[in-house]
């Protein structure tokens, strides 16, 4: 919140438990929501230019990760009733890099939702940080790659890269939270996947870190119209394509509406 501020945007905070709310800094805007009720949503979201979307535990839902990385994205996108509101998706590379059946599941369901908003036509970014410490970092540069593991189905090259990655240096928060508030309505920054380590050298620009990343050029709507398994949908239930059409379908909507 606080590179978010520096970079002149005024922050709110979806709050759906104050406990964890209470550490907020004080200057922060605070509207209570439900994730899991799309009603619950649409005050939180009103009139907001970004969405940055980093969902962590919720209360009464235990370590359930279809909620917590699927649907409650999918509720958020709903919430937004085709506005083009520039959103930002952040996971993580622990589940990725774990083979637990927990982290499994949990690298499944934050795929979903990748594809979701990939595929939603609205100006997007997909993040993921990798080896986040909260801490200091003696990896002052921050280094992004093309995310192009979303293309496969998991394992393969997914896994690969996250070996690869391990030997790589920790980020800190702060590097990463300054990226992302570099991206907030940053057209450089829209439609593209991105993957963010740390590593020797002196720091970069934002220009030098997003800019060089290729656009992931998705062309959802004839992802969508295959009868067969697309490889980016590969795997995904039937109920999960119909979100993503769904979701789709209003933000199209919302666009006639707009040109109209």
């Amino acid at each position: 919140a606080d590179e978010v501020k520096k970079a002149g945007f005024q922050v709110r905070s979806l709050i759906w438990d104050a406990d964890r709310a209470a550490n907020l800094p004080p200057d922060i805007d605070r509207v209570e929501g439900l994730l899991n009720d799309v009603s619950r949503l649409s005050l939180p979201l009103e009139e907001v230019e970004a969405l940055v979307a980093q969902v962590g535990l919720l209360k009464n839902v235990g370590n359930n990760p279809e909620v917590i990385d699927y649907e409650s994205l999918r509720n958020l996108l709903l919430a937004l009733e085709g506005r083009p509101v520039h959103v930002i998706v952040i996971t993580a590379a622990e589940s990725y890099m774990n083979t637990n059946e927990i982290s499994t599941t949990a690298y499944e369901q934050m795929r979903r939702a990748e594809m979701m908003v990939r595929c939603s036509g609205i100006p997007y970014t997909v993040v993921r940080s990798g080896k986040v410490t909260t801490g200091l970092t003696t990896c002052p540069r921050v280094a992004a790659v093309r995310l192009t593991d979303w293309q496969t189905t998991f394992g393969e090259r997914a896994k690969a890269a996250y070996e690869d990655a391990s030997e790589r240096c920790q980020i800190s928060a702060r590097q990463v939270s300054a990226v992302i508030a570099g991206c907030i309505l940053n057209e450089q920054a829209y439609g593209k996947s991105l993957e963010l380590f740390g590593e020797a050298g002196p720091e970069q620009k934002l220009e030098e870190i997003v800019g060089a990343i290729e656009p992931d050029n998705m062309d959802a709507d004839a992802l969508l119209s295959r009868n067969d398994t697309a490889v980016a949908l590969s795997n995904f239930p039937p109920a999960v394509i119909d979100d993503i059409r769904q979701v789709r379908a209003q933000f199209k909507q919302g666009q006639r509406h707009r040109t109209a």
